[in-house]
């Protein structure tokens, strides 16, 4: 006699005879195994499925701030918790590095290039096929290709 995977069932071959025993067996064994899931579903609650929560634009309970749990976050609680963080003058301190840095570096960038510009001129670009010199331009932070286009 075969039996089922998850339960062990008993399974009866096609030449074998009816046994009650057998019946019985199964029954016993899937009566408690509903009854197991009985159990563990009884402590979820009812639900009112007409609720506003459910129907409509659902709602949920905006979690109190600083809250690190693994809860849902409505938009409300993110919105919240973004402007606490824009209105923070230390929220982003190494971003405010990186930032300094890199100003740091294009001031010292900008001298490099100037003096480049003035110690290598010209600097020759094809300009429609004829070669024209070029240059660079900074200004205000701002670095532009300066060239000769022969008007």
């Amino acid at each position: 006699m075969q039996s089922t995977p998850n339960l062990g069932l008993r399974k009866p071959e096609q030449t074998d005879f009816y046994d009650v025993d057998d019946f019985n067996y199964n029954a016993d064994i899937l009566d408690t195994k509903i009854q197991e899931v009985a159990e563990q579903v009884e402590g979820i609650g009812e639900f009112d499925t007409d609720s506003p929560e459910f129907t409509g634009e659902p709602t949920a309970p905006t979690q109190p701030e600083n809250d690190n749990s693994d809860k849902l976050a409505t938009t409300k609680y993110v919105i919240r918790g973004i402007g606490t963080h824009n209105n923070d003058p230390n929220a982003h301190p190494v971003l405010d590095a990186r930032i300094e840095a890199v100003a740091n570096s294009m001031t010292s960038m900008q001298g490099d290039m100037a003096a480049h510009k003035a110690e290598a001129m010209p600097h020759i670009i094809l300009v429609n096929g004829t070669p024209r010199p070029f240059g660079w331009a900074v200004n205000g932070g701002i670095v532009s290709i300066v060239y000769d286009n022969g008007e």
